[in-house]
């Protein structure tokens, strides 16, 4: 099932890769932006909490902004930039090692408008974590790999 963006006139917009990052229009003619929903995927021997860090060296968070939470087997940051252009979930399992290749940082990003491009983020990642990359979406539309340069 596709997931879909309730407006307030009633009327939904689904979320496919051809709507991510444009304003579209239901059939009573209002208008919202449709985010990006991008995965990022990539390894690192860094604690959670420090890959938060550097994510929010880039895109300011304030302590009421997020919330860091873990269970059993994830640890996760969940929450939006303090501007409000990117929503995050940015997690990894705390039940297996950091350096597993197997337990890569999972960070989930809604782009709003504002935000930066889906392949500019994927570079920014590779750059300042020294790692590969690579990126999910639901249609397959913004896939690709980064390499560090």
């Amino acid at each position: 099932m596709p997931l879909r963006i309730q407006l307030e006139c009633g009327c939904r917009i689904e979320f496919l890769d051809e709507n991510m990052g444009k304003w579209c229009q239901c059939k009573c003619g209002n208008s919202t932006y449709v985010p990006y929903d991008i995965w990022y995927f990539f390894n690192s021997d860094l604690d959670l909490e420090d890959v938060f860090q550097v994510f929010s060296s880039r895109f300011p968070t304030e302590k009421d902004d997020f919330r860091h939470d873990g269970e059993n087997a994830w640890e996760w940051f969940d929450g939006n930039t303090t501007e409000g252009d990117i929503g995050f979930n940015i997690s990894r399992k705390h039940t297996v090692s950091r350096s597993d290749p197997e337990n890569p940082v999972k960070m989930g990003l809604f782009l709003y408008e504002g935000s930066p491009a889906p392949s500019e983020l994927g570079q920014w990642l590779a750059n300042n974590f020294g790692k590969t990359v690579t990126s999910k979406s639901p249609g397959h539309l913004f896939d690709a790999t980064y390499f560090p340069e």
